[in-house]
């Protein structure tokens, strides 16, 4: 039976280099002491920024720049955390990061309020007056839109006060999740015992050992079971503070004042749901056609994560991984792909998984830091359209780090799923072209229709189950345990259709995905599928001007609206049509594999 490796068994090459943020734990502690002081500076001001174009702009250059510190701040502590979750050092220094932004954000609670008694008219002769003004003429736009949503100074202060207390469901899911659980180690049907953990569950559930895929199930599901009452409460903590913090700021709905901060129009969620719903029968599709194909009597939960092609085997290492990824972004161009690669070898990317460290995967950077990549790489297909997937993020970051100031040196979290989604497209057609039998390109067109089922649908049911608890609890329901269960059970039977077996343990499962205390961020997961899949029909097709439109769109950062963004690049999201052209997408590929077949 394989342990875990510790951190310092793995080969620097293979980690990420944090010191090129700051040189060691000590240097962050004085540059945190230093901005601790600094920060105070911004509360000389309060009172004062109506009084002339010149104040205005002194007092923004000097927020920017310490929002910019705070990053480098914030970034180093949470990377040091999420690389070992279970080193108390680390721990101190993301709680003071926390601690600190806070306190920050408090200091600041004076800017929005005065901004809006600014009032527009004035803000727009101040623009006039002092050139310096204009490059942050959007940061005041994105103020002057909150004018029903924002309170008195006072009352602003207080909110500010609050963020620990915000940040406390997720902390406890984190630390819980990511420290404190621990799995037994499941048997397969040789009696072979095999680590079980949040990083290789997906992988253990792909095998073809029927018997050590009910085992990984049903073990990983009992320990969430055993917590599940404490983990309701946690979600509904969530919940709650959400809707909290939309009433206060009068907003109809926790959902609205989520989707506000990027001028996404509910309908667009709306509209994905609907789509989802429209075209339910595809992913029944899938699912017959799995059963038929891999000659099962009945299909379990257990079951769909196993490719319909399970006797092909594949062990792709991260060096590996890195050359396939490097041919497969080539239609983006040689800079694109040449800045990918080297970031590979550069040490932005910590690859393995170690004890202690975070599950999943994210990229994670700021303007003036690497575009740092957490990987949990097990030599899996999987990990390597992870890989893949998390370099697309890093790219944007990169681009729009390149191109953008500080002020909009970030993307809207509408955004960000699409340049990931579309690196893994750009592969999946890669592997498909270059498959050397049939049976290869049969295996990838149906990792791209796993790729829509987990990253559409299921995201899609993951978004109405998160519209759904929001609206119950906003209504005065009772988040429990047995209403989520139910909820969530309910939801699978209904997405997946009468050609699966909704295993009861799956009803458990809500509990395990970190992003239902993100606040509605999971439906851009399925709108990203569906821009990314817009976006790679024309840069594949070579349509006129589409790469250099895609590598504009992420070049962008904040400058402009998401939806805008978007818009410029050729993709309208106020239609429904580029979800129901990626669910048709879906469809059209499972034509392709039963001709195949």
């Amino acid at each position: 039976m394989d342990e875990l490796k510790t951190r310092d068994q793995i080969e620097e090459q293979f980690k990420w280099d944090l010191t090129k943020i700051f040189e060691s734990d000590e240097k962050w502690l004085e540059e945190y002491e230093k901005f601790s002081k600094d920060f105070l500076k911004l509360s000389d001001y309060e009172g004062k920024l109506g009084e002339s174009a010149k104040t205005l702009f002194e007092f923004t250059k000097l927020k920017y720049d310490l929002i910019h510190r705070l990053e480098l701040i914030y970034v180093y502590a949470s990377l040091k955390f999420s690389q070992d979750t279970t080193d108390t050092k680390s721990q101190e220094l993301a709680d003071k990061a926390q601690s600190v932004e806070v306190k920050f954000s408090t200091v600041l609670a004076f800017e929005s309020p005065e901004i809006l008694k600014i009032g527009r008219k004035k803000i727009e002769e101040f623009i006039s007056e002092e050139k310096g003004l204009e490059e942050y003429r959007k940061t005041f736009e994105d103020i002057l839109r909150y004018e029903a949503h924002t309170l008195s100074e006072k009352e602003e202060a207080l909110l500010s006060k609050a963020g620990d207390l915000y940040s406390a469901p997720d902390d406890i899911y984190q630390m819980f999740s990511y420290a404190d659980l621990k799995f037994d180690s499941v048997a397969d049907k040789d009696g072979k015992m095999h680590p079980l953990s949040s990083g290789v569950f997906t992988k253990l559930l792909s095998s073809d050992d029927e018997v050590l895929r009910k085992n990984t199930f049903n073990t990983y599901y009992d320990n969430y079971a055993d917590h599940i009452n404490m983990l309701a409460a946690t979600l509904k903590a969530a919940v709650k503070k959400n809707i909290f913090r939309a009433e206060v700021r009068n907003f109809k709905s926790a959902r609205e004042a989520a989707l506000f901060a990027n001028a996404v129009d509910e309908k667009i969620y709306d509209n994905l749901i609907e789509s989802v719903h429209d075209k339910i029968h595809y992913l029944h599709r899938y699912m017959k056609l799995r059963k038929k194909y891999m000659g099962l009597k009945e299909q379990h939960m257990y079951d769909i994560y196993m490719p319909m092609l399970s006797s092909l085997k594949f062990e792709i290492d991260y060096p590996e991984a890195t050359e396939i990824i490097k041919e497969a972004i080539a239609p983006l161009g040689k800079e694109y792909q040449d800045i990918a690669y080297k970031g590979y070898h550069s040490r932005w990317v910590d690859v393995y998984e170690t004890k202690g460290k975070r599950g999943g995967a994210f990229s994670s950077g700021v303007k003036g830091t690497y575009p740092y990549i957490l990987l949990n790489h097990n030599k899996s297909v999987d990990s390597l359209f992870t890989c893949c997937h998390e370099m697309g993020h890093s790219m944007h970051s990169y681009l729009t780090n390149t191109n953008q100031p500080i002020q909009y040196a970030n993307y809207s979290i509408f955004l960000a799923e699409i340049a990931s989604t579309m690196n893994e497209t750009l592969l999946t057609h890669y592997m498909i072209d270059n498959a050397k039998t049939k049976e290869e390109k049969l295996y990838f067109i149906d990792n791209y229709l796993e790729s829509f089922r987990t990253t559409l649908y299921r995201q899609a049911m993951f978004a109405e189950f998160e519209n759904i608890i929001h609206k119950y609890a906003q209504e005065g329901g009772t988040l429990n345990a047995d209403f989520l269960n139910k909820t969530y059970y309910d939801l699978n039977k209904f997405y997946y259709g009468e050609d699966v077996v909704v295993d009861d343990k799956i009803k458990y499962e809500w509990a395990r995905i970190p992003h239902f205390y993100y606040n509605f961020y999971v439906f851009q997961y399925s709108t990203g599928i569906s821009c990314a899949t817009e976006f790679a029909r024309k840069v594949l097709s070579k349509e006129e001007g589409a790469v250099e439109k895609y590598l504009g769109f992420l070049s962008k950062g904040s400058s402009e609206y998401p939806i805008d963004i978007l818009k410029e690049a050729g993709v309208d999201m106020t239609k429904k049509d580029p979800i129901l052209n990626s669910l048709d997408t879906f469809n059209e590929f499972m034509d392709k594999f039963e001709e195949l077949m």
